[in-house]
């Protein structure tokens, strides 16, 4: 199996470069070893990337890569970007947090009853301000790239007192009912 073009973005993105050359690959399987603690090799990686002659891989190494990439499950990291890419278009359903300007304030709603009140910092991250029901905390720092109606609302990474806790994922079942947008 190969990734789909869209995930191998994404991995391209997280790693910062092309993986155009071998020693490309060996840096990917580092910085997925040291972001996750868990291991794919270098051969498998270039396997994903169909540069390699195809195999199945196993759902633990799937579920690596989801989570290198920010997401719970590998089940959600596909369902998440194969949905995302028939309303992604959508003007006034998705919101680019790291795109807007330091002190934006974003609120996101979903279900049952949850309401963040976040607002953008200087490094691109949103600070959590006010957060009814849910894991969330008041003051949590949160990667979030995209919000967007309709699906769950993600964090790559959730930074809780100085500490990387790993990634979070709200408003699994439904997604994402509303956000906004203010000052």
């Amino acid at each position: 199996m190969t990734l789909s073009p869209y995930i191998q973005k994404l991995i391209r993105e997280r790693i910062g470069c092309d993986l155009s050359r071998p020693s490309q690959f060996d840096a990917l399987a580092l910085d997925i070893e040291q972001r996750t603690g868990e291991r794919i090799g270098v051969n498998t990686l270039k396997r994903l990337f169909g540069l390699l002659s195809e195999v199945k891989p196993t759902e633990s190494t799937l579920q690596v890569v989801a989570r290198y990439l920010g997401y719970g499950s590998w089940r959600l990291l596909c369902r998440c970007t194969e949905d995302s890419n028939s309303v992604i278009d959508a003007e006034n359903s998705a919101v680019f947090p790291v795109d807007l300007p330091v002190g934006t304030v974003v609120t996101v709603s979903y279900p049952p009853r949850r309401r963040v009140v976040m607002r953008v910092s200087d490094d691109g991250r949103c600070r959590v301000e006010s957060v009814s029901g849910g894991k969330l905390l008041v003051s949590d720092l949160l990667e979030v790239p995209m919000v967007l109606v309709g699906q769950p609302f993600i964090a790559k990474r959730l930074i809780r007192d100085g500490h990387d806790i790993g990634s979070y994922t709200g408003g699994i079942e439904g997604g994402v009912s509303e956000v906004s947008v203010g000052g």
